[in-house]
This record gives C-alpha cells, structure tokens and sequence, in this order.
C-alpha cells in the first residue's frame, strides 16, 4: 500500500461524532487519529476560552491487541497551535487525520510553558492510523468512559 493508496483511504471514510470525556493533554505522546469536528467556545476556569473539538482514536501501534486503538471521544483542545490545525484540517477535503500530539522543545530564553502541537506521522503510523479508521468505520468501539472522580469538566 502506498502513501497515496493511505491518503486516499483516510479522505474517503465517513464520519461519527463522540461524546466528550478525556483531557488532549492526557494523550501528550500518543499516536492519534483525529477528525476535526467545530469551533467553539467554552467556559473554563480561567474564563471563556476558543476551543477546537475534535473526535479522537488513540492508535496502539506496537500491538495485535484487537481492537488496535481506543476511542476517547470527542474532546477539547484548547491551544493556539492545535486549535489552529485543527482549523485547517477541518478545512481540508481529507476527513480523518493521523498525528502524534508533543511538545515544542523548550525555549531556555523564554518563561513560557512549550506549546502543544500535532507532528506529522510517519509513514507507517499513516499506515497504522488508516487500518484504526477502516476498523472505526467497520465496526465501531464505544467511547471510553472516564471515572466521575476524574471527569475533566
């Protein structure tokens, strides 16, 4: 299967909406697969805050445990950088996307925390991410359920 053929495959699946229930920044490291879903805004803590939803699997890429991802749901991602690439890819004609959520590596000139951001996944994990979503479209697994001690919100 080539880059193409994966491309292909990713902009043809259809959609499904999830619940929300998990924090992004939990999934710091995590190969995801994600379809950008709305903007909105939501009251936070700290105020009312641009938020991004978007329905995200967690891939298991070093494994033949079935089913090889976990569905997390739709949730929140509130930072510039993600919020903003979630934009464009919800702009975009492909549906679902695969990307790892990192860090930026810190600046040791600036007091800022480093920024959340998607990286671009390799080649195999496109591959990985395009069998998750095939599997996700065939048959779907439910949203996981968060304990309530540990709901985000």
């Amino acid at each position: 299967m080539t880059n193409h053929d994966i491309d292909q495959i990713l902009r043809d699946l259809g959609t499904v909406v999830a619940p929300s229930g998990v924090k992004a920044s939990t999934l710091e490291g995590e190969l995801l697969v994600i379809r950008p879903t709305r903007s909105d805004k939501m009251t936070t803590e700290i105020g009312i805050s641009d938020v991004f939803f978007a329905e995200t699997l967690v891939a298991f890429p070093d494994t033949t445990e079935e089913p090889p991802y976990r569905n997390v749901g739709e949730i929140p991602y509130f930072w510039t950088v993600t919020r903003r690439q979630l934009q464009q890819w919800h702009d975009a004609p492909q549906t679902w996307f695969v990307a790892r959520l990192t860090r930026q590596k810190r600046d040791p000139e600036s007091a800022k925390s480093p920024a959340y951001i998607f990286v671009a996944a390799t080649s195999e994990e496109k591959a990985m991410g395009a069998k998750v979503i095939q599997r996700h479209m065939s048959d779907p697994i439910p949203v996981e359920q968060p304990d309530t001690d540990d709901a985000p919100f």
